[in-house]
Order: C-alpha cells, then sequence, then structure tokens
C-alpha cells in the first residue's frame, strides 16, 4: 500500500447535517491536487472556474491531466445537501455520477445501481453497497498527516449466470474536509487492485 494510517475516536455529530462548513472537496478555481495513482500513471487535478448539469446533479468542472502525457480530460465534482458525487475519477466508472460521500452520521449507508464493464461477463448491472464508517478520524498519506478525514467502505456485487450476486470489489474512499479526496484504494478477493493517494495539493 501506498499510505499508512492512524485514526482517532470518532465523534457523531447531534443531527443529520454537515459537520462545519467547510466542504469535502473544495472548489476554488486553480486549485491543484497533485496524485500517486497505481493503475494510470501519476496525475494533477485542477479546478476550472466552469459548471456542469448531469444527471440532474449539479457539478463543478475539473481538468486531470497525466505527468507524462498532455491529454486533458474532463472530472466532475458535485454535492447535493450532504451528499458527495464524482465523474470520471474511475476509469472503469467515467459516465456514472457515483455517491462516494455523505457528510452525516456516522454509520450512515446506501447503496447505487450501476454498469460497470466486467471482464469476462462484459457490462452488467451492478450494486455498489457504501457505509460511512468514520468520521472526524486522522490520516498520514504519503507523509502528510490530515485531519477531520471521514471514510466510506464500499463493495461492488455484481449477478454471475448459475452462481449469483458475488462481491467483485471492495475498497475505501478517504476525504479530508477542507482538502478533498485523499486516499482511495480497491481490492479483489482481498488483493490490492487499485490505489490513488494525495501527494500534494494547492487550495485557492
Amino acid at each position: 500500500m501506498l499510505f499508512s494510517c492512524s485514526k482517532d475516536k470518532s465523534v457523531e455529530p447531534d443531527q443529520d447535517q454537515p459537520l462545519k462548513d467547510s466542504t469535502f472537496q473544495p472548489v476554488a478555481a486553480g486549485s491543484t491536487w497533485h496524485y500517486q495513482d497505481s493503475l494510470q500513471g501519476n496525475f494533477t487535478l485542477t479546478s476550472t472556474d466552469q459548471d456542469t448539469v448531469v444527471d440532474g446533479i449539479s457539478y463543478h468542472v475539473f481538468m486531470s491531466q497525466q505527468d507524462t502525457s498532455s491529454t486533458i480530460i474532463p472530472t466532475y465534482f458535485g454535492k447535493s445537501g450532504i451528499n458527495y458525487y464524482g465523474r470520471g475519477l474511475i476509469s472503469a466508472l467515467q459516465d456514472i455520477s457515483l455517491l462516494y460521500m455523505k457528510d452525516t452520521l456516522v454509520n450512515s449507508s446506501w447503496s447505487q445501481e450501476i454498469s460497470v464493464d466486467v471482464p469476462s461477463y462484459g457490462n452488467v448491472s451492478a450494486t455498489v453497497q457504501s457505509e460511512l464508517t468514520a468520521i472526524n478520524t486522522t490520516r498520514t498519506v504519503n507523509g502528510k498527516h490530515y485531519t477531520n478525514v471521514s471514510e466510506v467502505t464500499f463493495k461492488i456485487n455484481i449477478p454471475v449466470p448459475v452462481v449469483g450476486d458475488i462481491t467483485y470489489a471492495t475498497g475505501s474512499w478517504y476525504a479530508a474536509r477542507g482538502v478533498g479526496l485523499i486516499a482511495l484504494d480497491i481490492q479483489n478477493n482481498n488483493a490490492m487492485v487499485g490505489s490513488l493517494s494525495l501527494l500534494d495539493y494547492t487550495i485557492k
């Protein structure tokens, strides 16, 4: 794994509302996040001054550029109430508005139906089951210490003929308030198959 972690005891809020005023995904134009990506190579995410609406969700537009390429790819992060959505950060889920984080009580859970391209099976319907497992924790990623971190664990279930539903992948999202996404890991059969971790960032 590309990062290590330490956690403090979670503190639950009294109501189902954001814990503080600051967001889990800043959008100020010119802000940048440099990520280490085990699957696609390191890249920089830059916030633009543009917004858009996709599937009824308001998104802020970011641009992603790999360190070794001049190609720029749009990536979208949106927020509706306590819900945080992302599009384009994970290559296998490019066209899906994924609900990846909630700013609410710990142990909240939700599920989402998606379509995903699975090797040997093609495009299949899948269910992403997510749970907000920790809030107000700390985490060290690539040597940097982050506070006010929330963690969401998830599993992706797909139907297999004759066998029935199986767990295709599991993983965790980590986001720091006022910073954004700091880490993501994905496993298959308990083996790490992909990871994303924040190297450095600048918030305007």
